[in-house]
C-alpha cells in the first residue's frame, strides 16, 4: 500500500477560530452589563417611589388622627393641627409643592378628610428626563364621643 504524502499546513493559510471569535464574549457581557445596571436603577428608584408613597400615606393619617378631635365644632383648628402635623411628618404645605388639604365631611360633621399630594423625586429616571413622580395620598379620620 502506497503512503500518501504527508501536507505541511501553514499556519496563516488555515483561519484561526480563536481570533475569529474574540471580541464576541466583550461584547455580550458589556450588554448584560448594561442591562443589569438598567434594571437595578429601575428597583431603585420604585422603591424609593413606594417608600416615599407610605411616607405620605402615613402623614396623612397622622394629620387627620391630629385635627378631627376638634370637630364637629371648630373647624379652623381643626386645619390648622392637620397641616402642622403633615409639617411635623415631612410635608408642609406650599414647600416643594407639597398640597395638604384637609377638609370637613359634608355628609358627616365629625370626620375629616385629609389629603396630601406632590412630586417624588427620582434618581436614575432623570436621565431619560423623569425628574419626578406625583403622588396622592388620602385619610379619613372619624371623632366618636366616648
Amino acid at each position: 500500500m502506497p503512503s500518501l504524502p504527508s501536507v505541511a499546513r501553514d499556519p496563516q493559510s488555515q483561519p484561526n477560530r480563536h481570533t475569529s471569535e474574540r471580541g464576541q464574549v466583550i461584547a455580550i457581557f458589556a450588554g448584560a452589563l448594561l442591562l443589569f445596571t438598567l434594571v437595578a436603577a429601575m428597583v431603585i428608584d420604585l422603591s424609593w417611589y413606594w417608600t416615599n408613597n407610605l411616607r405620605m400615606q402615613r402623614a396623612a393619617d397622622a394629620a387627620a388622627l391630629a385635627g378631627v378631635v376638634f370637630l364637629p365644632g371648630d373647624t379652623t383648628s381643626a386645619y390648622a393641627a392637620a397641616r402642622a402635623e403633615a409639617a411635623k411628618n415631612g410635608f408642609a404645605d406650599g414647600v416643594g409643592g407639597v398640597v395638604v388639604t384637609p377638609v370637613q365631611d359634608s355628609v358627616n360633621p365629625r370626620r375629616l378628610k385629609v389629603s396630601i399630594s406632590g412630586p417624588i423625586n427620582t434618581y436614575f429616571a432623570r436621565v431619560v428626563g423623569i425628574p419626578s413622580w406625583p403622588a396622592r395620598r388620602d385619610a379619613k379620620a372619624d371623632f366618636v364621643l366616648p
